[in-house]
C-alpha cells in the first residue's frame, strides 16, 4: 500500500513476533525518522536480513505459531516477491495484504495521515503505479 494507507498500524495490531520494515533503517538513535534516498538500498538489504533471520529462527525451536510481518511500501509485486518466495521456501504460510485506495479522496486521506512527511506528489505517483495482486487479502481504508 501507499504511504499513509495504514500498513504499520495494521501490522502492529496483529501483535506479530517480528515486524520487518525498511523504515526502521531511517529511525535515528533519537527516535526521529530521517529518510534519505541514498539509504534506500541499504534499508531494504537490512530489512531482508532481518526477515531471513526471523523466518529461519523458527526452524531452531519448537515454535508453532510464529508471525513475521513485512511492513514496507510495496507498489509492485516484484518489490515483495522475494519475501513471498523466501518464506514459502522455508515452509511458512504466506499472506499478502493489499491496502486498497479506490479513489483520489482516499489517496488524499493517506497523504494527510502519512507519518513520514512523504510529499503528496510521491504518494500520488505511487498510487498511479500501484499494481494489484490477485493473491492478496484486500483492506480498504485502515485508520
Amino acid at each position: 500500500g501507499i504511504s499513509g494507507a495504514g500498513k504499520s498500524t495494521f501490522a502492529k495490531s496483529l501483535n506479530p513476533d517480528v515486524i520487518c520494515s525498511a523504515d526502521d533503517f531511517f529511525i535515528g538513535k533519537d527516535g526521529k525518522y530521517s529518510w534519505y534516498a541514498k539509504g534506500i538500498p541499504v534499508a531494504h538489504d537490512t530489512c531482508r536480513v532481518k526477515f531471513k533471520a526471523a523466518i529461519t529462527a523458527r526452524e531452531n525451536c519448537d515454535i508453532v505459531d510464529y508471525t513475521v510481518v513485512v511492513d514496507n511500501t510495496s507498489i509492485r509485486r516484484d518489490e515483495y516477491e522475494w519475501y513471498f518466495k523466501t518464506a514459502q521456501a522455508y515452509g511458512h504460510e504466506v499472506r499478502i495484504v493489499e491496502f486498497v485506495c479506490p479513489n483520489e479522496a482516499v489517496v488524499q486521506q493517506c497523504i494527510a495521515r502519512n507519518t513520514h512527511n512523504t510529499p503528496a506528489a510521491i504518494i500520488e505517483r505511487a498510487w498511479h503505479r500501484f499494481t494489484h495482486d490477485e493473491r492478496a487479502w484486500k483492506v480498504i481504508d485502515v485508520e
